[in-house]
């Protein structure tokens, strides 16, 4: 996805105009929505310094801006296979469905625990326990999101011990 596409997407889940974007990260009442434009029709890319005011403005981590360009099937597939060379993430052959597997499944991989934590989260979803726009506001601020929840969750556990 071109980062233009993704400042729209997330530009309009956050309920703003162009305009309002715009003055979020600093331009002008009157340049705020020409800039936000040429970024969302990929006219002009933003440089790193007005992608973290994006992100801050948008309430995003970074890097959900910085999302890779997969536009064909082809691109997916070379991710994919790269995703296995580089982090030991393979197709499982024992499955009947698609499903993926790690080389090293041990309790040290933070990929397998992120994994993992979406997993929890699209459980969460399925089961009615959150909606679909509090899964989709800890998608968009993840790692941040994951990193609250334990947090909270380590406070609770305190307070546990302490009674």
């Amino acid at each position: 996805m071109l980062i233009g596409r993704r400042i729209r997407f997330l530009r309009l889940h956050r309920g703003m105009t162009q305009k309002e974007l715009g003055k979020a990260i600093g331009y002008s009442d009157k340049t705020a929505d020409v800039r936000v434009a040429q970024y969302e029709t990929n006219t002009y890319g933003p440089k790193d310094k007005v992608v973290e005011s994006l992100a801050q403005a948008l309430n995003v981590d970074e890097s959900d801006l910085k999302v890779p360009d997969i536009l064909t099937n082809d691109v997916f597939m070379h991710t994919m296979f790269m995703l296995e060379d580089t982090f030991g993430i393979y197709m499982n052959p024992d499955s009947e469905n698609i499903t993926f597997t790690f080389e090293d499944n041990s309790i040290n991989n933070p990929i397998a625990d992120d994994l993992k934590e979406w997993k929890r989260k699209a459980i969460q979803l399925k089961n009615g326990d959150i909606t679909f726009d509090e899964y989709m506001e800890w998608k968009l601020r993840f790692p941040i999101s994951a990193a609250e929840e334990t947090h909270e969750e380590l406070k609770k556990l305190r307070e546990k011990r302490k009674n």
